[in-house]
Formats: structure tokens, C-alpha cells, sequence
């Protein structure tokens, strides 16, 4: 389509005026001419909002994905996790705040939470980057997804900017709240700080990883959190995406469904999120859903957990006068 004839179908089909149209003239000679990135940055239709630049990462359920991103969000309970009782760091609420309770958590049953530590950005990414609104925005966000043991049903949403030792903080509290849920940090760069704060903390419940020793293959190492590579990467992408094809129900939100759409093949070969868009919340649902398969919940395991929990709250009670708690309110 030129661009000419798509000036046509925004008069005839989206019933623009003349001066919508020319200010789309202008901000098309912006950007260079491109419909594409102005179909990224401005897109007149729903249709249009889902168009990737790039081939799409799970093409096989791109219908599935468009028709859950357009669904009605599930009503939800929206607030920050707080620490109170040991000279008090409290978080007030942001709009929107960052944590999305889906499913409040349930007595003697079992979660697992992944969780993706944002990262800073090169200069070059930072000017690609743009909100709708024109701010450019200097870092990626930090994730985390909670999904039930039993079911893997998503029961919460976690997406802010905070500092490495508040996101740390405010982990540990929402793992306390899904009764010590097992807690999967991704450990590729800044990870491995949210991971010493949690141990530090003595959290009773943090994933760890065994993989073959390099200098032996007869020996088994064990290291904390997840790790994405070249080799788990794949694996991470085919489990969410044939998931989503069994059980499209079970997705939870739709802001998974919007970045997954967005998640595509760059020219070099990479996967990731096409330029302007973000994959941070998508990245922590497929760690989270690696942890349900590597490491099942198993009533041993159920059992260690809960009398860690128990010593450790007791402990912390003791020195520090309280627990984390969650300030709500309901999302209009």
C-alpha cells in the first residue's frame, strides 16, 4: 500500500478529517516515510495496533493472542507490597501501582513465582524508545509472575522501576503472601543482586538450578536462580507458546497476550521485543512456567518450605517487629 492510497483509507474507512490527515502527513515525514513505524507509534485501528515489524516469535497463535489482547482485563485488586515494624521503609502508591492481584492467595495451596530483574539500556535503545506521549524512557522494567501450583493459572502481576533493593524487598513480601511461594529470579545480570538480598533475608524458598560442571561432565553443579541462555531460551518460548495454544484461558492478562504479540525475530536472529515495545512481563511468566515443569511442588518439599517459613517469620518477628503486609484497592 503507498502511502497516498492509505491517506484515502484514512478519510474513507477511519473517517478522518483534513486535518487529522495532514498532522498524520507531518508526523509521517518524521519518520521517514515509514507506514510501518507509524503504524507502531500511531496506529488508527486495532488492527493496525497489532502489526510487527519483524517476524512474529509465536506465529502459530497470533489469532489467539490479538483476540485475548483486545479481552477486558479480569477484575482486579491493584496495590504495593509494604514492609512495616523495622524502621519502616513504606511504599505509597504509584499510578498505577505496581502489583496486579488476579487471585487473592488461598491457605495449603502452593505457588511459584519467576521474576525478571530490569536492566539499564544502551544510548542507542534509549533513543529508539519512546512513550506514546513522546517521553523517552531510560530503563526496562522489573517483573514478576505468580501462577498456581495446581492449576497454572495466573494469580498475579507484578511491573515497576524500582531499585534493585526495593524490588528485592518487595519480592519477598509478595512470596511471603503466596504462603512462601517458590521464588525464581533470573540471574542473568542484575539478578544476582535481588538474589543475594533474598538470601541475605533468609527467604526459605529460592529456587535453585542444577546443571552439568564444565570442567566435569560426570559432576553435577547447583547454583541459585534462573538462567536464560541460547540453550533455554527456545525452550522457554516453545513451552509458553504451546501452553497458550491448550489452555489460551489460562493466559491471566491481557498485557501478556500485547507482548507476546510484539515479541519477533530481529534481523540479526535474536528474539525479542520489536522496537518501542517491551517483553519484561512475558519473560517473567516463561520463567515462571519453566520453574512449574523443572520443579514440581512436591509434599516433601510443601513441608520444608512451611516449617522454614514458620523459624523464619518467628525470627523475624523477634528482631524486626513485623512482617510485609499489601495496601489494596480495587482497580475501577
Amino acid at each position: 500500500m503507498t502511502n497516498e492510497e492509505y491517506f484515502e483509507v484514512l478519510r474513507d474507512v477511519h473517517r478522518c478529517s483534513e486535518g487529522q490527515v495532514r498532522w498524520f502527513k507531518a508526523k509521517l515525514a518524521e519518520y521517514g516515510g515509514s507506514l510501518e513505524r507509524m503504524w507502531e507509534m500511531f496506529p488508527a485501528s486495532a488492527e493496525e495496533m497489532f502489526r510487527v515489524s519483524g517476524t512474529p516469535v509465536f506465529s502459530s497463535i497470533v489469532d489467539t493472542l490479538i483476540r485475548l489482547a483486545k479481552s477486558p482485563p479480569q477484575h482486579s485488586v491493584w496495590g504495593d507490597i509494604t514492609v512495616s515494624g523495622f524502621g519502616a521503609m513504606t511504599r505509597s502508591s504509584y499510578p498505577p501501582p505496581p502489583v496486579e492481584i488476579i487471585t487473592q492467595p488461598q491457605r495449603e495451596k502452593m505457588y511459584v513465582i519467576g521474576a525478571d530483574v530490569g536492566e539499564g539500556l544502551t544510548e542507542d535503545e534509549i533513543d529508539e524508545i519512546e512513550a506514546g506521549r513522546g517521553v523517552k524512557l531510560a530503563k526496562t522494567y522489573s517483573t514478576a509472575s505468580v501462577r498456581d501450583v495446581d492449576t497454572w493459572e495466573l494469580v498475579c502481576l507484578v511491573e515497576c522501576q524500582f531499585p534493585l533493593g526495593i524490588f528485592a524487598t518487595l519480592l519477598e513480601n509478595l512470596g511471603y503472601m503466596y504462603n512462601s511461594a517458590l521464588l525464581g529470579v533470573e540471574v542473568n545480570n542484575a539478578g544476582h543482586a535481588i538474589v543475594k538480598s533474598l538470601l541475605d533475608a533468609n527467604y526459605p524458598a529460592l529456587y535453585c538450578r542444577t546443571q552439568r560442571d564444565k570442567a566435569s561432565e560426570f559432576r553435577h553443579t547447583r547454583d541459585w536462580g534462573w538462567q536464560t541462555t541460547k540453550q533455554t531460551k527456545p525452550i522457554m518460548e516453545s513451552t509458553w507458546e504451546e501452553f497458550i495454544r491448550n489452555t489460551p484461558e489460562r493466559m491471566g492478562s491481557p498485557r501478556l497476550a500485547s507482548q507476546g504479540l510484539t515479541h519477533v525475530q530481529k534481523s540479526n536472529g535474536s528474539h525479542g521485543p520489536q522496537r518501542g515495545c517491551f517483553n519484561d512481563v512475558l519473560m517473567a511468566d516463561m520463567i515462571c512456567l519453566q520453574l512449574l515443569i523443572s520443579q514440581p511442588v512436591t509434599q516433601k518439599m510443601k513441608a520444608k518450605i512451611t516449617n522454614k517459613m514458620k523459624r523464619h517469620l518467628a525470627n523475624r518477628a523477634k528482631k524486626r517487629g513485623g512482617r510485609g503486609k499489601l495496601n489494596m484497592r480495587r482497580s475501577k
